[in-house]
Protein backbone atom coordinates (compact mmCIF):
# COMPACT_ATOMS: atom_id res chain seq x y z
CA UNK A 1 0.00 0.00 0.00
CA UNK A 2 1.21 3.75 -0.47
CA UNK A 3 1.04 5.74 2.09
CA UNK A 4 0.42 9.76 1.51
CA UNK A 5 3.22 11.96 1.28
CA UNK A 6 2.89 15.06 4.33
CA UNK A 7 2.64 18.03 2.29
CA UNK A 8 -0.61 18.86 3.81
CA UNK A 9 0.04 22.95 4.80
CA UNK A 10 -2.79 24.75 6.92
CA UNK A 11 -3.74 28.51 7.44
CA UNK A 12 -6.28 29.57 9.80
CA UNK A 13 -8.31 31.96 7.88
CA UNK A 14 -9.43 34.81 10.44
CA UNK A 15 -12.12 35.70 8.15
CA UNK A 16 -15.14 33.62 6.82
CA UNK A 17 -14.29 32.59 3.41
CA UNK A 18 -16.86 32.63 0.91
CA UNK A 19 -18.49 29.18 1.42
CA UNK A 20 -21.84 28.46 2.32
CA UNK A 21 -21.61 24.40 2.12
CA UNK A 22 -18.26 24.09 4.65
CA UNK A 23 -18.94 20.15 4.77
CA UNK A 24 -19.56 20.02 1.12
CA UNK A 25 -22.58 17.59 1.69
CA UNK A 26 -24.71 20.29 -0.62
CA UNK A 27 -26.41 21.69 2.07
CA UNK A 28 -26.08 24.93 3.07
CA UNK A 29 -24.00 25.65 6.46
CA UNK A 30 -27.41 27.57 7.62
CA UNK A 31 -29.64 24.36 7.40
CA UNK A 32 -27.25 21.95 7.72
CA UNK A 33 -27.91 19.69 11.09
CA UNK A 34 -24.06 18.23 10.64
CA UNK A 35 -22.05 21.63 9.81
CA UNK A 36 -18.85 19.54 9.89
CA UNK A 37 -19.80 16.25 8.49
CA UNK A 38 -20.58 15.20 5.27
CA UNK A 39 -24.50 14.19 5.55
CA UNK A 40 -26.37 15.02 2.13
CA UNK A 41 -29.35 12.72 3.50
CA UNK A 42 -29.79 15.12 7.02
CA UNK A 43 -31.19 12.35 8.66
CA UNK A 44 -32.45 13.13 12.10
CA UNK A 45 -34.04 10.61 13.55
CA UNK A 46 -34.71 11.49 17.14
CA UNK A 47 -35.59 15.07 16.46
CA UNK A 48 -33.34 17.16 18.14
CA UNK A 49 -31.63 19.24 15.42
CA UNK A 50 -28.50 17.10 15.31
CA UNK A 51 -28.36 15.00 12.35
CA UNK A 52 -27.33 11.12 12.53
CA UNK A 53 -23.93 11.43 11.12
CA UNK A 54 -22.70 13.64 14.07
CA UNK A 55 -24.85 12.60 17.10
CA UNK A 56 -23.99 9.93 19.18
CA UNK A 57 -25.46 11.43 21.89
CA UNK A 58 -28.24 8.77 22.48
CA UNK A 59 -30.13 9.75 25.92
CA UNK A 60 -29.53 13.48 25.23
CA UNK A 61 -27.38 14.37 28.25
CA UNK A 62 -25.33 16.89 26.08
CA UNK A 63 -22.12 14.16 25.46
CA UNK A 64 -21.18 11.15 24.19
CA UNK A 65 -20.38 8.49 26.77
CA UNK A 66 -20.67 5.11 28.00
CA UNK A 67 -24.15 5.57 28.37
CA UNK A 68 -24.55 6.22 24.91
CA UNK A 69 -22.49 2.95 24.40
CA UNK A 70 -24.66 1.20 26.42
CA UNK A 71 -27.94 1.99 24.22
CA UNK A 72 -25.71 1.10 21.04
CA UNK A 73 -25.02 -2.01 22.34
CA UNK A 74 -28.70 -2.68 22.89
CA UNK A 75 -29.63 -2.25 19.75
CA UNK A 76 -26.84 -3.80 17.40
CA UNK A 77 -27.84 -5.52 14.44
CA UNK A 78 -31.08 -4.09 14.87
CA UNK A 79 -32.92 -1.67 12.31
CA UNK A 80 -33.09 1.31 15.21
CA UNK A 81 -32.98 4.55 13.32
CA UNK A 82 -31.62 6.44 16.33
CA UNK A 83 -28.52 4.35 16.49
CA UNK A 84 -28.24 3.60 13.10
CA UNK A 85 -25.43 6.57 13.10
CA UNK A 86 -24.73 5.76 9.06
CA UNK A 87 -28.65 6.00 8.41
CA UNK A 88 -28.26 2.39 6.60
CA UNK A 89 -30.73 0.51 7.81
CA UNK A 90 -28.90 -1.90 10.31
CA UNK A 91 -26.94 -0.56 13.35
CA UNK A 92 -23.31 -2.42 12.48
CA UNK A 93 -19.88 -2.09 13.13
CA UNK A 94 -19.88 0.98 10.71
CA UNK A 95 -21.97 2.88 12.58
CA UNK A 96 -19.91 1.84 15.62
CA UNK A 97 -16.37 3.05 14.00
CA UNK A 98 -18.27 6.39 13.79
CA UNK A 99 -19.16 6.10 17.45
CA UNK A 100 -15.60 5.98 18.09
CA UNK A 101 -14.98 9.03 16.83
CA UNK A 102 -17.84 10.77 18.63
CA UNK A 103 -17.08 9.31 21.91
CA UNK A 104 -16.36 12.01 24.48
CA UNK A 105 -17.76 15.24 22.22
CA UNK A 106 -21.18 17.43 22.24
CA UNK A 107 -23.14 16.00 18.62
CA UNK A 108 -22.91 18.20 16.22
CA UNK A 109 -22.29 21.28 15.62
CA UNK A 110 -25.92 21.82 13.95
CA UNK A 111 -26.90 24.85 12.26
CA UNK A 112 -30.49 24.20 14.51
CA UNK A 113 -28.93 24.01 17.69
CA UNK A 114 -26.87 26.95 17.88
CA UNK A 115 -24.04 27.55 20.63
CA UNK A 116 -23.74 30.69 22.78
CA UNK A 117 -21.88 32.74 19.77
CA UNK A 118 -21.74 30.87 16.78
CA UNK A 119 -19.58 33.55 14.98
CA UNK A 120 -16.36 34.72 14.34
CA UNK A 121 -15.76 34.71 17.71
CA UNK A 122 -16.11 31.30 18.28
CA UNK A 123 -15.23 29.78 14.96
CA UNK A 124 -11.57 28.64 12.50
CA UNK A 125 -11.84 28.82 9.26
CA UNK A 126 -9.18 26.20 7.42
CA UNK A 127 -7.56 25.95 4.40
CA UNK A 128 -4.84 23.34 3.01
CA UNK A 129 -2.94 22.52 0.03
CA UNK A 130 -3.55 18.81 -0.99
CA UNK A 131 -0.47 16.55 -1.52
CA UNK A 132 -0.27 15.32 -5.28
CA UNK A 133 2.02 12.75 -4.72
CA UNK A 134 3.14 9.55 -2.74
CA UNK A 135 5.92 8.97 -0.43
CA UNK A 136 7.61 6.83 -3.72
CA UNK A 137 6.93 9.93 -5.64
CA UNK A 138 4.30 8.69 -7.98
CA UNK A 139 1.26 10.91 -8.32
CA UNK A 140 -1.49 10.83 -5.75
CA UNK A 141 -4.59 9.53 -8.02
CA UNK A 142 -6.68 8.34 -5.08
CA UNK A 143 -7.00 10.70 -2.17
CA UNK A 144 -10.16 10.05 -0.40
CA UNK A 145 -10.84 12.62 2.34
CA UNK A 146 -9.24 14.82 5.26
CA UNK A 147 -8.97 14.68 8.75
CA UNK A 148 -8.98 17.92 10.90
CA UNK A 149 -7.10 16.92 14.57
CA UNK A 150 -7.81 20.17 17.08
CA UNK A 151 -7.24 20.19 20.73
CA UNK A 152 -6.83 23.05 23.20
CA UNK A 153 -3.54 21.20 24.16
CA UNK A 154 -0.73 21.30 21.44
CA UNK A 155 1.50 18.68 23.41
CA UNK A 156 -1.43 16.33 24.33
CA UNK A 157 -2.59 13.36 21.68
CA UNK A 158 -5.01 14.73 19.47
CA UNK A 159 -8.40 13.97 20.01
CA UNK A 160 -10.92 11.96 17.43
CA UNK A 161 -10.60 13.50 14.21
CA UNK A 162 -13.12 15.42 12.14
CA UNK A 163 -13.61 14.10 8.59
CA UNK A 164 -13.84 16.99 5.91
CA UNK A 165 -14.71 15.71 1.71
CA UNK A 166 -12.01 19.31 0.86
CA UNK A 167 -10.60 22.67 1.96
CA UNK A 168 -11.36 24.77 3.40
CA UNK A 169 -13.35 23.77 6.58
CA UNK A 170 -15.28 25.86 9.18
CA UNK A 171 -14.85 24.62 12.74
CA UNK A 172 -18.12 25.71 14.70
CA UNK A 173 -18.85 26.95 18.08
CA UNK A 174 -15.05 26.46 19.91
CA UNK A 175 -14.99 26.69 23.97
CA UNK A 176 -12.59 29.53 25.00
CA UNK A 177 -8.87 28.20 25.17
CA UNK A 178 -6.19 28.70 22.65
CA UNK A 179 -6.76 25.72 20.00
CA UNK A 180 -4.15 24.36 17.58
CA UNK A 181 -4.93 22.33 14.71
CA UNK A 182 -3.38 20.11 12.49
CA UNK A 183 -4.67 17.85 8.93
CA UNK A 184 -4.04 14.87 7.69
CA UNK A 185 -5.03 13.38 3.87
CA UNK A 186 -6.24 9.96 4.02
CA UNK A 187 -6.36 7.61 0.72
CA UNK A 188 -9.30 5.34 -0.50
CA UNK A 189 -7.42 2.83 0.88
CA UNK A 190 -7.21 4.29 4.61
CA UNK A 191 -3.88 5.14 4.74
CA UNK A 192 -3.11 8.45 6.01
CA UNK A 193 -1.06 11.16 5.95
CA UNK A 194 1.74 12.40 8.59
CA UNK A 195 0.02 15.36 10.55
CA UNK A 196 0.31 18.85 8.64
CA UNK A 197 2.27 22.28 10.22
CA UNK A 198 0.13 23.20 13.25
CA UNK A 199 -1.84 26.64 13.19
CA UNK A 200 -3.42 28.00 16.50
CA UNK A 201 -6.75 30.20 17.16
CA UNK A 202 -7.22 31.62 20.57
CA UNK A 203 -10.92 31.85 21.29
CA UNK A 204 -12.24 34.18 24.10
Amino acid sequence: MKHLIATVLIAIIMQPAVALDADNDGIDDNIDNCLTVYNADQADADHDGYGNWCDGDFNNDGVVNFADLAVFRATFGSADAVTDLSYNGVVNFQDLARLRLLFGRAPGPSAFVACLDPGPSTTAWLSWNAPILNVDGSPLTDLGYFHIYHSNNLAAPKPAPIQVAASPATLWCLEPSTWYFVVTAVDDSGNESEFSNAQSKVIQ
